[in-house]
């Protein structure tokens, strides 16, 4: 099983840590679920992004053609609400995913073939259309790794049927 993995949104020009990113230390506790189950599980990213403790592969800087490839060949790929979900999504590669939000709003930016995981509209950002320098990152936002793992599970049994929902709401806070 190969899953894609898109950790990190883009860099802010302030400098701050981009509040749609989740947290390093979940990523690499998904990381290592996936990889007792013998997933291989390849992470993409530009310039300057760290790579991420377990993946199989790191492809940093490729050009969208071959991500394109990489993409289609997977089993299902993993983000967080930055440019993967929509390439996906444009390129109509077929493949699902789990895309992780915090203060985004995935009734805006989700797709519905995706289980977009939301831990709770109180962590939303009120203007979603602005940039997002302003925000302060809050770990709080995101769900737990488990949750991410079972969505996951989810979509690897659901034969690749549309997903139930656009959006599973996780009560747990």
């Amino acid at each position: 099983m190969r899953i894609v993995i898109a950790p990190f949104s883009a860099r802010l020009s302030n400098g701050k840590l981009n509040p749609k990113n989740y947290p390093v230390r979940w990523w690499v506790q998904v990381i290592a679920r996936l990889n007792v189950t013998g997933a291989d599980v390849v992470q993409l990213g530009v310039a300057g992004e760290q790579r991420l403790e377990g993946v199989a592969e790191f492809l940093q800087g490729w050009p969208l053609p071959k991500l394109r490839d990489v993409v289609r060949d997977a089993d299902l790929f993993i983000s967080v609400d930055t440019w993967l979900p929509h390439f996906v999504y444009s390129e109509r590669l077929g493949v699902r995913g789990v895309v992780i939000f915090g203060p985004s709003d995935p009734a805006l930016w989700g797709h519905d073939e995706n289980i977009n995981l939301l831990k709770h509209p109180k962590y939303l950002r009120q203007f979603q259309y602005q940039d997002w320098v302003s925000i302060e990152y809050d770990e709080a936002a995101f769900v737990l790794p488990h949750v991410v793992i079972e969505a996951v599970q989810q979509l690897l049994t659901a034969s690749h049927q549309p997903a139930d929902r656009t959006v599973s709401l996780v009560a747990s806070i």
